[in-house]
């Protein structure tokens, strides 16, 4: 029973988070034995003060590029390094431990956020990625010709303006990511307050199409 439990509490993460986890774990090792805390992994020799001292060490050389098969001179941004200690504060709680970076009420410590803040103060500006002008959009619906062109044209331009996000229309692995691709029967097309079934010969004068993004 407990081997169950302990595959189903595993089943409801993805498996990307999971090698997060254990990414950021592996790094956490290797700071301890660069410290002289091997032995102690989930720092149980310690006091709360002192386990929180050791998390911002840990934050600060993840941020310098000190640990890690990639080590840089040049500094991760705050989320890069915020992360990475999350991800061990997830590891100690796994295995029933109290978050090393949290205070009396549950909640992250002030000195792991004002960390944090004082990196992002000092962080690059992030470059955002230049979006598509809406003229491609509508140009490949115009040069669409037979229907199943015309459709993908369509669902294309829904995409974009509804998900957003490729995941939301494109195919992603199953138990990989917790969102599924749109699917057909995620469609619902309507005319005034009658719902249309998809073979419904006047399907296309709908009035209004709604889209379910399912498994969110």
């Amino acid at each position: 029973l407990e081997a169950g439990a302990a595959r189903a509490r595993e089943d409801g993460v993805t498996k990307g988070t999971l090698a997060k986890q254990s990414r950021s774990w592996d790094i956490w090792l290797e700071f301890l034995e660069r410290t002289g805390h091997a032995d102690d992994p989930l720092l149980e020799d310690l006091d709360q003060v002192g386990r929180l001292r050791m998390c911002g060490a840990f934050m600060h050389a993840k941020r310098r590029g000190d640990l890690g098969s990639r080590r840089s001179a040049q500094q991760v941004l705050a989320g890069t390094a915020r992360s990475a200690l999350d991800n061990v504060a997830a590891t100690f709680v796994a295995h029933h431990h109290p978050s090393p970076i949290a205070d009396g009420l549950g909640n992250v410590h002030r000195d792991i956020r004002r960390q944090t803040s004082g990196y992002k103060r000092v962080d690059p500006p992030r470059e955002h990625e230049r979006a598509l002008q809406p003229v491609v959009f509508r140009n490949r619906l115009r040069k669409a010709r037979h229907p199943r062109a015309k459709a993908r044209a369509q669902l294309l331009g829904g995409a974009l303006f509804w998900g957003l996000r490729s995941c939301e229309y494109t195919y992603v692995r199953p138990g990989d990511r917790k969102t599924r691709p749109i699917q057909v029967k995620d469609l619902v097309f309507m005319a005034g307050k009658t719902v249309l079934p998809h073979d419904h010969p006047l399907l296309a004068y709908a009035d209004t199409l709604t889209i379910n993004f399912g498994d969110q």
